[in-house]
C-alpha cells in the first residue's frame, strides 16, 4: 500500500498498518501482552511519544473482516507509512494469526471515549495494512 504523502490528510485536529511489535513501548506498556497500537511516525507532533497528546486518551478503532477493536495509542511507528499501523500481538491476534504477517485492507481511525463510554470520531477512517512479523 503506498502512502498518504508528506503526511496524512484525515489528521485528528491537535491534539487529537504496521507489525505487532514485541517491544516495550515508552510508560512501560508491554505490547506483548496488552492491548495497544503504535501509529504512523507522521501523525506526531512531538519526538517524545510520552508528551504527544495523541498518548493522552486516544485510541485507535480498527476494523476488519466484521471484527472491531479499540485500543489505546502508545507508541509511534518509525517505519510505518501514514496508512500503515503497528498493533500488538493480542490486538493482532484478534485480526489473523500472528504468523499470517500482513493484514491489508483494515480500516482505522482515531477515536476518544466519551462520558457515556461512546468512542467519539477525531478522524476520518483510514484505510491500510497491519504487518506482523
Amino acid at each position: 500500500m503506498s502512502g498518504l504523502g508528506r503526511g496524512p490528510r484525515n489528521r485528528p485536529d491537535r491534539p487529537a498498518g504496521g507489525p505487532w511489535t514485541s517491544s516495550t513501548s515508552p510508560g512501560g506498556h508491554n505490547a506483548a501482552t496488552q492491548l495497544l497500537v503504535a501509529v504512523p511516525y507522521s501523525w506526531w507532533t512531538t519526538a517524545n511519544p510520552n508528551n504527544d497528546p495523541l498518548c493522552q486518551g486516544i485510541s485507535v478503532k480498527v476494523s476488519y473482516g466484521g471484527k472491531t477493536l479499540t485500543v489505546p495509542v502508545r507508541d509511534k511507528c518509525p517505519s510505518c507509512d501514514s496508512t500503515h499501523i503497528d498493533l500488538s500481538r493480542p490486538a493482532f491476534a484478534r485480526f489473523a494469526p500472528l504468523g499470517q504477517g500482513v493484514i491489508n485492507g483494515i480500516t482505522w481511525q482515531f477515536v476518544k471515549t466519551g462520558l457515556a463510554g461512546q468512542t467519539l470520531p477525531l478522524s476520518e477512517p483510514v484505510t491500510g495494512s497491519v504487518l506482523g512479523h
